[in-house]
């Protein structure tokens, strides 16, 4: 679509023609999914008939951007049928055959921890358990000459307190795990991707995600754990003579923090 921006009718009709093609093939990998892809399989379908009628009325970015809203279950279609009938036969090629490393250790120590009270007066004590568990993946032979696909996490698990005298306290909203680079070669090759940080100085950047917490509220004078994770999930391409210095830079965050919001609720070296 990048390519095809002038006002020819043949480039129009090229355009909408590759969408319509990936519809119609995602509609007969719909039609004979197994059960065990039929989900996965329709939500594709869907996604790729939403995207041709956004491309027909000229909303591009639309159509590209309801197509990447249901990669998870493109992927995963893809993964199956590589794994049942043969890479030649998977719609996007060979899955990704990564290289992860994994850094964890079995000797538990608090991470960080902090108080914080919320605007309606609730207080909390937060402590995020350590040491980190962090796995960076590099793929290098489904990227283009001179470039790898690399995506990292970090992920852990923690405790909330209720400090509130004598009441119960729900818990904080929109609470998430965020760890954070001040600057360097982790935040210029997050690039657009930095603004996924909350509270954080310019030039610093981050990524957040939500904590894993099933329970709306802590009793007084209780506590809930929960499990949280933060990183890159969607690989991105970077000169492959990077690969080391970026496992090591996303490898060791200047700071690891719980966000409500857009405010930490850890302070720490950033926020």
């Amino acid at each position: 679509m990048n390519q095809r921006t002038g006002s020819d009718l043949a480039d129009i009709v090229n355009t909408l023609s590759a969408v319509g093609d990936l519809k119609l093939m995602w509609t007969d990998i719909a039609a004979v999914a197994p059960p065990e892809i039929k989900t996965d399989a329709e939500a594709a379908r869907d996604a790729w008939s939403n995207a041709e009628s956004a491309g027909v009325s000229g909303k591009k970015v639309e159509a590209v951007g309801n197509a990447l809203l249901n990669s998870g279950s493109i992927t995963r279609v893809n993964a199956f049928i590589a794994a049942k009938c043969g890479a030649e036969y998977a719609p996007l090629g060979a899955p990704p055959s990564p290289t992860p490393t994994t850094t964890t250790s079995t000797a538990k120590t608090v991470l960080a921890e902090g108080e914080w009270t919320d605007r309606s007066g609730y207080k909390y004590r937060f402590v995020l358990d350590g040491p980190v568990n962090y796995q960076f993946t590099s793929d290098i032979k489904n990227a283009l000459p001179g470039k790898a696909l690399i995506s990292f996490m970090h992920s852990t698990t923690g405790t909330i307190y209720n400090l509130t005298p004598g009441r119960n306290a729900p818990v904080p909203a929109e609470l998430g795990f965020q760890t954070a680079w001040s600057a360097g070669l982790a935040c210029k090759t997050l690039g657009g991707d930095s603004n996924n940080g909350h509270g954080l100085p310019r030039g610093a950047c981050g990524r957040v995600f939500q904590v894993g917490v099933t329970a709306k509220q802590i009793p007084a004078g209780g506590s809930i754990t929960f499990r949280a994770a933060s990183g890159l999930n969607m690989a991105i391409p970077v000169d492959e003579s990077l690969v080391e210095q970026l496992r090591a830079a996303y490898g060791a965050p200047d700071q690891y923090t719980l966000v409500s919001g857009t405010e930490c609720t850890i302070k720490g070296a950033l926020c």
